[in-house]
C-alpha cells in the first residue's frame, strides 16, 4: 500500500472534530468597547445589522457616535474642496489661443 493511500485511510477512519456552534452575544451580559477600553453592559453597543442577531458593534455607542461624527465632518471637508476645485476650474480664464507670427 502506497503512502498516500494510507494517509486517505486514516483520514477516512479518523473521528471528525464537531462543528462549533454558531457564534452569538447574546448570553454576554456585558463587553469589553474596543474604543476606549471600559467594560460596558451590551445595551451600550449598538447591533450589527449585518450579522446573527445578537452580535454587536465593537466599539461602544458615544465611541462609535464619535468615530461617526470625525467621518462625516471629513467627508464634508474633502466636498467642500472639491467643489472649490470645480468652481475654481470653470471660473478660469479660458486660455487664448494665438496664431503663430508669419515669418517673411
Amino acid at each position: 500500500m502506497s503512502v498516500w493511500s494510507q494517509i486517505v485511510a486514516n483520514y477516512a477512519t479518523s473521528p471528525k472534530a464537531p462543528k462549533s456552534p454558531p457564534r452569538t452575544q447574546r448570553e454576554l451580559t456585558e463587553k469589553k468597547c474596543t474604543g476606549c477600553g471600559v467594560v460596558k453592559p451590551i445595551a451600550e453597543f449598538y447591533a450589527r445589522v449585518d450579522h446573527a442577531p445578537g452580535l454587536t458593534i465593537s466599539k461602544c455607542k458615544p465611541c462609535y457616535n464619535a468615530v461617526q461624527q470625525r467621518r462625516r465632518e471629513q467627508m464634508k471637508k474633502g466636498a467642500k474642496n472639491w467643489v472649490d476645485r470645480v468652481i475654481a476650474r470653470n471660473n478660469a480664464a479660458p486660455a487664448k489661443f494665438e496664431w503663430p507670427a508669419d515669418e517673411a
